[in-house]
């Protein structure tokens, strides 16, 4: 009996002193949650952001600190903070393997590519020029190309001919080379409409001048060879501004043997009223002008 009773007090104390380990855990989980301020703790160095309540635990907001005595913590523009390597890093990278020099960030892009881009441009042609840029094809609202408006053939039936496409004259593939993420690439300056066909064909090659060709698309006087890529006379001046254009508002490379080139044809077809036109039209909707178009037309129509 007085056993009994003993072990029933010994049982009744453990439980108690159970009970107060675990209602003292809950209410010191309390308490530091109350106390605590938001931010995320980064795997690099162990730091984190303060975000609330940062005056009362003598923190600047925003700034990355560490609750462990003597840590130093990286300010969030360290190249050690971000966990993708640094542009200096990817810089060096892609100047060693020839690609150009990353030289943009997201800083300055409101010319993202998206429907809305396409479905400002397709009106802006429709109403003023409405043909295609390297083969003068018709085309409607539906992008349908009228193949007897320009006398475009192909040898067989594709469905790349059927319809228009955006060109990017500098291409998306060089343009995304110099930037880190949100490239240019609705920039409207230098997108053109085109047949599917050839804008697939033209891919990312290098304009120039190709001697001999054989025309693969009827009257339309553009080919591809060994990599390049020619267009008709015509438009060449046109080509040669957008990729000033590109160079001086993006610090896009142009090469040296294109740069030549560029420049020769530049002086050989300056600008026709269309390409005024639609520098102008183009302004209204993005907000900017190709400065060498514009100087172009100047020197061209202001006498």
């Amino acid at each position: 009996m007085i056993h009994r009773y003993i072990s029933n007090i010994g049982e009744f104390n453990l439980n108690y002193s159970i009970a107060v380990f675990v209602l003292f855990i809950c209410l010191m989980s309390v308490v530091d949650k109350s106390a605590a301020h938001s931010g995320r703790t980064a795997a690099r160095d162990g730091c984190h952001f303060c975000r609330t309540n940062c005056k009362a635990y003598g923190y600047t907001e925003n700034t990355r600190h560490s609750h462990t005595r003597g840590k130093r913590c990286l300010d969030s523009n360290d190249p050690l903070h971000n966990p993708k390597k640094s542009l200096t890093q990817k810089a060096a990278k892609r100047t060693k393997a020839g690609q150009g020099v990353m030289t943009n960030t997201s800083s300055y892009n409101k010319f993202t590519y998206n429907d809305s881009t396409r479905n400002k441009l397709l009106p802006l042609y429709l109403k003023n020029h409405g043909a295609t840029f390297y083969c003068s094809c018709k085309f409607n609202k539906h992008k349908d190309v009228d193949h007897k408006s320009c006398g475009f053939s192909y040898f067989k039936k594709d469905n790349g001919t059927k319809f228009i496409q955006w060109e990017h004259i500098v291409p998306q593939s060089v343009i995304k080379r110099y930037f880190e993420s949100r490239p240019p690439l609705g920039d409207m300056h230098n997108i053109v409409p085109a047949v599917g066909k050839i804008n697939n064909i033209r891919s990312n090659y290098p304009f120039r001048v190709i001697e001999g060709e054989t025309r693969r698309f009827g009257k339309c006087d553009f080919e591809t060879k060994s990599g390049v890529a020619e267009a008709k006379e015509s438009i060449r001046g046109n080509i040669a501004r957008i990729y000033f254009y590109m160079e001086s508002k993006y610090n896009i490379k142009i090469d040296d043997v294109s740069r030549k080139l560029f420049i020769k044809w530049d002086k050989l077809d300056p600008p026709d009223k269309w390409e005024c036109d639609r520098n102008i039209l183009i302004e209204k909707i993005q907000g900017n002008s190709n400065t060498f178009v514009t100087n172009g037309c100047l020197a061209r129509w202001s006498s």
